[in-house]
């Protein structure tokens, strides 16, 4: 009887544990056709994400929870795709009283308008603006903003996909910083042939930096408008004149229009077909500060035209110069991975460095510093080493790519305590690290090794 029910019981607990395992079964059926290409489709968004994500490059959000951080006094080049918003944000500093400029540019020339966007966290509009194709840059600017507060800005492209820049600076910011700029033609002067004649741009980014008490000649394409740009000397209180003349006699007028980097208007006059010298001029401006200077011919044909920019100073003393301001390339632009110098997307930075090397190879008598610094965010002594081994990550892709002359570049580490440019402030009162702050201190800055700050920085380096 026992070896029966033994028995018995043996065969209930064998059925039992079937029985738990066709449960287990339940829970994983075999997927349907449908589920695995569902399941292929999300594997394959992942890793296109995750490849977005690696490429070193700025990818602007597609609305207000996933804007891309935007670091203050940094300059972002990006492309607006049609039929789809690019959205950004940025955090204010502890200052009660500043004002925030948020300065777009409209680059593609043959585009339609740009409308741009200024908005709290709750979805209220705080300024609203139209960005033409003519170059000019425009502001989103308001008073009302809250220190230690994230705004966004909104980029709406109304037509094909159009490339832009944005940069939003506290405009009441006295920095006692270096300055810096993010793009080469801002960095270096325009080349100029032997006849006098340049290569204009047709935006404000794209313009010719044209040295002081030196004429050039240039064509005024029909429908384009030209760009140029001239860096104010270290005296105060002096006028500057930018006289232009018209050179076809049987032209139109052409429009010339003096502007700060804000795109606020400080001068217009017409220049007619008479042959007469026209100047702009301001009392108005700051000293070592950029202004533009936008040529626009109003006619069904092209013009030639002249240009000279006066100055107090009675001699230019950076001519020689490949970078007349020192040129900065954030972690915006080219990204390295993390604690390393090696380049996440090395073609990436080939491409952003290929003007550089133009630049240098141009002249080649001349030496350029590249100057490595760091976000706040560790020991100093560590961070010196990092970024010395970015630099000359740089120097290398440079020489070995572009084949510039290692005798032309100079290499040094500054880590954060050294860095005498400006610095994104990484680091709130209470001392928390600000992320997209410490994006524009990564960087590499390149200036000539002859100029006074790059002097500086090898004398205390030595």
């Amino acid at each position: 009887m026992k070896k029966k029910i033994s028995i018995i019981m043996c065969i209930m607990l064998v059925i039992a544990s079937l029985s738990g395992c066709s449960k287990k079964e339940e829970k994983k059926p075999e997927p349907t056709k449908k589920e695995e290409v569902t399941e292929e489709v999300k594997k394959e968004e992942k890793e296109e994400v995750k490849k977005e994500e690696s490429d070193g490059k700025i990818i602007a959000g597609t609305n207000q929870s996933d804007a891309t951080p935007l670091p203050l006094d940094s300059k972002i080049f990006a492309k607006v795709k049609k039929d789809s918003n690019a959205w950004f944000a940025f955090t204010t500093g502890e200052d009660e009283n500043a004002v925030y400029n948020a300065t777009i540019v409209n680059m593609t020339a043959d585009s339609s308008v740009i409308y741009g966007y200024l908005y709290d966290e709750y979805g209220e509009q705080l300024n609203y603006q139209s960005i033409y194709n003519d170059g000019k840059p425009v502001s989103l600017s308001s008073e009302e903003l809250t220190p230690n507060t994230t705004y966004y800005i909104s980029i709406d492209p109304n037509g094909n996909n159009i490339d832009y820049s944005v940069i939003v600076k506290n405009i009441n910011a006295e920095k006692e910083a270096n300055k810096t700029v993010s793009n080469v033609l801002e960095a270096k002067r325009v080349k100029i042939s032997e006849d006098g004649t340049v290569t204009t741009g047709t935006n404000r980014n794209d313009a010719a930096l044209v040295p002081l008490e030196t004429k050039i000649k240039g064509n005024l394409k029909k429908d384009y408008n030209s760009w140029f740009a001239f860096t104010t000397g270290a005296e105060e209180n002096f006028t500057y004149n930018a006289t232009i003349v018209n050179m076809t006699a049987d032209s139109d007028v052409i429009y010339g229009y003096l502007y700060d980097e804000y795109g606020n208007q400080l001068n217009y006059q017409s220049i007619y077909n008479d042959g007469k010298p026209v100047s702009l001029s301001s009392e108005e401006l700051m000293p070592n500060t950029t202004y533009y200077i936008q040529l626009n011919p109003n006619g069904n044909k092209s013009v030639d035209f002249s240009l000279i920019i006066k100055s107090p100073d009675a001699k230019d003393l950076k001519a020689g110069l490949v970078f007349e301001t020192p040129l900065e390339i954030n972690e915006t632009q080219v990204q390295f991975e993390a604690e390393k110098a090696k380049f996440i997307d090395e073609n990436g930075a080939k491409e952003v460095l290929r003007p550089v090397a133009e630049a240098i190879l141009e002249k080649p008598e001349s030496v350029v510093l590249i100057a490595g610094t760091t976000a706040t965010d560790g020991e100093q002594e560590a961070r010196v080493k990092l970024s010395n081994e970015r630099a000359e990550a740089v120097k290398n892709l440079l020489v070995k790519t572009y084949k510039v002359p290692e005798k032309q570049i100079k290499t040094v580490g500054l880590g954060f305590e050294a860095d005498p440019f400006e610095r994104g402030k990484d680091r709130d009162s209470s001392g928390k690290f600000i992320e997209s702050e410490g994006r524009k201190n990564r960087r590499v800055v390149i200036l000539d090794a002859s100029d006074e700050i790059a002097q500086g920085i090898l004398n205390n380096n030595k």
